[in-house]
């Protein structure tokens, strides 16, 4: 069945049509959702309540807007709004000198870093990062808002997002460095 057909059915709430979507997205829609995760059962709540929201409002998305991209949308927001439940963890905060740590990320060239990490390791080392972090890294670099979006989206000064950026990116780097010191080691 074409991807307008399928929709149309869903949008009657056809559970075969909702079921063969569903089967044709998750995988899509669950590596956005580890993106924005701390962990997989996280990204499975993401994933549930976001095919929930693509279900509930389907017939009143925009139809003149490409359906993966309103499904993205739709995604990511609510990744953001799993986090915001739990604003102790997902708190951006501007804070002094977020570059201090005891490991020398500089002793490992990007080059190195780089021939030794595959998919998995990047994905370990974006869970690894706080939320805030993971969140600001994930909406800029990956699905491109600006910081100016990101500011309006988040409710916090552009400032502060490009400097938790500017961090998150340092903490990637040294975690990065860290599964590829371990790699080494093994």
């Amino acid at each position: 069945m074409e991807l307008q057909e399928l929709l149309k059915e869903c949008e009657k709430s056809d559970h075969i049509a909702q079921v063969a979507l569903f089967n044709l997205s998750k995988e899509a829609v669950m590596q956005i959702c580890l993106r924005y995760s701390k962990n997989e059962t996280q990204a499975r709540q993401i994933l549930k309540e976001s095919f929930l929201k693509v279900f509930s409002f389907l017939k009143t998305r925009d139809k003149d807007q490409e359906f993966e991209q309103w499904m993205k949308a739709l995604v990511i927001s609510t990744a953001l709004e799993v986090l915001q439940r739990n604003k102790q963890e997902y708190k951006i905060v501007s804070t002094a000198n977020g570059q201090n740590s005891g490991l020398s990320a500089d002793t490992i060239t990007d080059a190195e870093i780089i021939r030794n990490m595959d998919a998995m390791d990047v994905l370990k080392a974006m869970q690894a990062l706080t939320p805030a972090y993971r969140v600001v890294v994930n909406l800029h670099l990956i699905d491109n808002y600006s910081f100016r979006k990101i500011s309006e989206k988040l409710d916090v000064a552009e400032a502060t997002i490009q400097m938790n950026f500017e961090k998150a990116m340092y903490q990637l780097r040294k975690n990065l460095v860290q599964l590829t010191t371990a790699s080494r080691a093994e």
